[in-house]
This record gives structure tokens, C-alpha cells and sequence, in this order.
């Protein structure tokens, strides 16, 4: 417990925001596990996408877990933006100019009917002039919510990928319709349970929405920044820019800030020198025995005990270089095959490439697992000879970044290729736990390092596997986010 917050202060009531399924997140699994141990209290809040299946209230015995989807429509979204206010108690209204016309029309109608019927039929002169003022009235609020719609849809940003101004009304639209039901979802728990003492939100979407609870009920915002948002690999320059803007309009609410590694505190210390100077939790994994190799993923992909399985595990995205590592199975030294594990929207792109590469060689040197459970990761990451992070240096994001799979390889017992970006060519250079390859890789550099590993390389990077597990485990870093909290909670 921190003891310097008094009695008073214990237990503490901790909220644990994101935009990603937290039951799918190693790092925020981590964190609530941790918190709960110190805290008791904490309930952790995320969004889903619809279809997707429910999970158990309680992710462990002590930490709660609510979800909301991701429902808001996008004329929602800006109407909100647009500060257009709300019909329907409890909701934002989709105000649109369509409606508003309609009901201009048909008043204009009504006051028709009215003048005709002053005329003709005796009703009283007054109808007419309130009929009207009515139309007066509404007209004035089209005028109004069209004006606020223009500014809206004309305002840019400065992006940080071009340097040039951009029309960001899309890609903050997209931010606000996550933002504003993960809010809702906090801001119910509160009405039920009462404020948070410490709001601790992961990524982009969450900071916005702990933001807008903080200025409302009170509370210390932590933010823990995973990426570097203004340099995605994504190519977007608006997104680029929202992520500016966000951050910005933020920094005067947070208290603390978290990051996975040294690299990236430089980059935001330089950014953004208005944000508290950010503390390094990197993502790291527990001390724990490493898991016997029992055989499910030699059994699950079909290669025989002759065969040295290189694995990738992990999402099959964009921009990590996934297309350059099947392609590199075709020129594998004989007695290798490739195992991919995991799901996204790259399997079936990558299955044709696969299926090209089995072909030209002659046998399946290539096979695909479906993803399997953050729990059971390890267990089948241990029947690997060899790991590959082959994530391609489009961006700063990937330049610096520090992926869990620095750690799942050796957690296991496996050693891991990788290129030698930033962050990672220190890290392997430091504990020889890998392989490098250059950062601009192909497919022919993968397939040269794995030429170039025999059984003494591998031995030795498996020798420098328990120092590197020892000195940077998760149990290394977890008391500094203890630290972080007693410090921002000490300060009013």
C-alpha cells in the first residue's frame, strides 16, 4: 500500500480506461492485476465493436469490468462536437438539416392552412403571426446548426507528418464516437458507485474520455501512452494531426505519464515539454518458471520433430512486415518451416502468398493457427525454435517501439529475429536474447539470418535468456507506477 496517502485515502478507488478490449491486453491485464493487489478497488472500462462476444464481469476477484459498443453514429458524433444540444434526455440527438428542413416544411404548411383559414373560414388574425414567428424561430436554428456544421467541417490542424494544415472533421469524428460512450460507461459507474481517485487511461481515445471525466467529477489522470500517435504507421495526416490536438488540449489535466521505454519519454519530453516528464513501464513480463514445451504447436501445425519452426504470434496487421516474412520462407535452409499465429485482416492476403511460396518449394514449409488466449500464449510460444518481430520502420511508432514479443519469445525459452530498429537493436545488443537484420529488410534478409543461426547461436541466445528475464521483468517496473501514483496523489 502507498502508505504516505493516510488512511483516509485506502483504499483507492482506481478506474482503468481503453479503447481495446482490455481482456485482450496483455500490458492492461498486467496493470489491473497489479493495481488490485496494492488498491482492492478497481474497475476498468473499454469498448467493444458489435458481434463481438460478452465477457465475465469480474476479470479477476477484485477488478470489475464494464464494456459499452462502440453505437454512436457519426451525425451523433458531430453533432456533439459541434456543441448542437440534445433532444432526447440522455442521448445525443443526430440532428441533421434533412429533419429540420422537414419540419420547416411542414410548419410552413401549418401557417399556410392558418392564413387561408383567417381568411375564410373566421380564425382568429393572431394565428397567423405566430405561425409565423414559428418559422422565423426554426429557420434561425437551421441557420445556426448549419454555421456550426461549416466551422466544424473547416477546421484543421497542423499535422505533424506533413507540417501542412488538414481537415481533421473525419478522423476526430471517429476519436469522439469511442471517446463519448467509453465517458457515458465511467460516468455511470460514478453516478452508481461514486468518483474515482485515480483515472488511469491507456492510449489515445481513453485520455480524451478520462479528460472529460476528470473536469467534471475530480480525480488523478495517469496516462499511459503505448505508441507515439503522431507517427503512426498509419498514413494519414489527420489522424496525425487529432493526435496533436488531443494530446495538447489534454496535457493541462494530466498528472502523470507512463511509456514503455526511454526512447519515446525523449520523444515526448521534446514534443510536448508542457506534459509531466513521463515514467518507463515497459512491457515486460512477470517472473515466472518458463513453460514446458508439451507439444501443441508442433501437433496444432503439422511439422515433424525434423523440422525448426520459426513463429510469428500476434496480430496480422498492416506494416509488420508480414508479407516480406512469408515470402522469406521460400529461401529457408532445409529442416525450417514457418508458423504464423494469429488472426487479422492481412490471413487471407497472406494465405495466397503462402500458398505461392509452397508451391514454388515444393512442400508446406508455410502453415496459419488461429489466435489462442493471452493465457495460453506462452505454452504455445514454447514449441518455437525461433521467434521473428519483423515490424517494418515506416514510422517513428515502429522505429522506437518495444512490442510484448521481446518479452513473450524469451518468457518462453525462445530466442527471436528481429530488425534492429531503435529501441530493439539496444535491447538485443545489451542481453543477446536474438537475432539482427537491418531496419529496411526484405524478405531476403529474413531468410539470410535464419540461414545464418546454428545450433551454437542458438544455444548461446538461449543462455542470455534468464539475466535478461531477471533484470527486466515486470516485478523491476511495477514499483514505479506505485511511485507515480503516491506522487501525483500527494500533490493537490
Amino acid at each position: 500500500m502507498i502508505s504516505s496517502c493516510g488512511p483516509s485515502r485506502l483504499p483507492l478507488r482506481i478506474a482503468v480506461l481503453s479503447d481495446n478490449g482490455i481482456e485482450r491486453d496483455a500490458r492492461i491485464l498486467k496493470e489491473i492485476a497489479w493495481a488490485e493487489s496494492q488498491y482492492a478497488t478497481v474497475h476498468s472500462f473499454s469498448l467493444r465493436q458489435r458481434g463481438e462476444a460478452p465477457v465475465a464481469e469480474h476479470l479477476s476477484d477484485h477488478a470489475r469490468f464494464r464494456a459499452t459498443h462502440k453505437a454512436m453514429s457519426k451525425g451523433q458524433a458531430q453533432a456533439g462536437m459541434a456543441g448542437i444540444p440534445s433532444l432526447r434526455p440522455g442521448h445525443r440527438p443526430e440532428i441533421t438539416l434533412r429533419r429540420l428542413q422537414l419540419a420547416l416544411a411542414i410548419l410552413g404548411l401549418i401557417t399556410v392552412g392558418l392564413a387561408l383559414g383567417a381568411e375564410f373560414a373566421g380564425l382568429p388574425s393572431w394565428s397567423m403571426p405566430i405561425g409565423a414567428a414559428m418559422i422565423l424561430l426554426l429557420a434561425a436554428l437551421i441557420v445556426w446548426v448549419q454555421a456550426r456544421l461549416r466551422n466544424l467541417a473547416a477546421l484543421t490542424e497542423i499535422s505533424p507528418k506533413t507540417g501542412q494544415p488538414v481537415r481533421i472533421l473525419e478522423p476526430w469524428s471517429a476519436q469522439y464516437k469511442q471517446s463519448h460512450p467509453l465517458m457515458q460507461l465511467v460516468e455511470d459507474a460514478i453516478r452508481a458507485d461514486g468518483p474515482y481517485d485515480i483515472l488511469h487511461c491507456h492510449e489515445l481515445v481513453a485520455l480524451e474520455a478520462g479528460v472529460a471525466i476528470k473536469r467534471r467529477h475530480g480525480g488523478k489522470l495517469i496516462w499511459d501512452t503505448h505508441e507515439i500517435y503522431e507517427d503512426m504507421a498509419e498514413p494519414d495526416p489527420g489522424l496525425a494531426a487529432v493526435a496533436r490536438k488531443t494530446i495538447r488540449e489534454a496535457a493541462r489535466d494530466i498528472d502523470g505519464v507512463i511509456t514503455v521505454n526511454d526512447s519515446i519519454v525523449d520523444y515526448y519530453r521534446d514534443t510536448h515539454p508542457d506534459l509531466p516528464e513521463a515514467t518507463v513501464v515497459m512491457n515486460a513480463t512477470p517472473r515466472s518458471r518458463m513453460p514446458e514445451n508439451d507439444g501443441r504447436l508442433r501437433g496444432a501445425s503439422g511439422f515433424g520433430e525434423d523440422t525448426r519452426i520459426l513463429l510469428f504470434q500476434g496480430g496480422l496487421t498492416i506494416h509488420r512486415g508480414l508479407q516480406a516474412l512469408v515470402r522469406s520462407a521460400a529461401d529457408y535452409p532445409q529442416g525450417w518451416g514457418l508458423v504464423v499465429l494469429g488472426n487479422g485482416v492481412l490471413k487471407d492476403e497472406l494465405r495466397d502468398i503462402a500458398a505461392q511460396v509452397n508451391q514454388q518449394v515444393g512442400k508446406e514449409r508455410v502453415r496459419f493457427l488461429p489466435a489462442v488466449p493471452n493465457a495460453e500464449l506462452a505454452a504455445w510460444t514454447a514449441g518455437a525454435d525461433l521467434g521473428v518481430i519483423p515490424y517494418e520502420n515506416v514510422a517513428l511508432n515502429h522505429w522506437y517501439c518495444s512490442p510484448n514479443k521481446l518479452w513473450e519469445y524469451p518468457a518462453a525459452g525462445v530466442p527471436f529475429i528481429a530488425p534492429r530498429h531503435h529501441f530493439i537493436g539496444r535491447l538485443v545488443d545489451e542481453y543477446g536474447t536474438g537475432f539482427l537484420f537491418k531496419s529496411d529488410f526484405d524478405a531476403g534478409d529474413i531468410a539470410r539470418t535464419v540461414s545464418e543461426i546454428d545450433d551454437a547461436a542458438l544455444s548461446r541466445a538461449r543462455g542470455a535468456i534468464p539475466r535478461f528475464l531477471d533484470e527486466m521483468s515486470w516485478e523491476t517496473f511495477t514499483p514505479r507506477i506505485g511511485a507515480l501514483y503516491e506522487r501525483v496523489l500527494s500533490t493537490e
